[in-house]
């Protein structure tokens, strides 16, 4: 298993994410929350799993809502983004 390395945005990508799934439905929220969990931990066992999207960023969508996760691999999995699939990452 590769270890987990997070960037600085990342967290508030994923509060602000939450956060829009809450005020529809606390059920939603928390499905949500369970869905990038699993996420995280597939692509950290598997990180080679999801092609490279553009020079070493590699993107893997989230099932059932219109999330991208965004990583790449540096000797540990790096997440960089969770992010809308039309959202421009600079």
């Amino acid at each position: 298993m590769a270890k987990r390395r997070f960037h600085p945005g990342f967290p508030s990508d994923l509060r602000d994410a939450v956060l829009h799934f809450d005020g529809i439905s606390p059920a939603l929220g928390k499905k949500f929350r369970a869905t990038v969990r699993e996420k995280l931990a597939l692509i950290t066992d598997h990180p080679e799993l999801y092609a490279c999207l553009s020079g070493q960023i590699r993107a893997s969508r989230l099932p059932r809502f219109p999330y991208v996760l965004l990583y790449t691999i540096d000797g540990a999995v790096s997440y960089t983004h969770l992010t809308l699939p039309t959202k421009r990452i600079v």
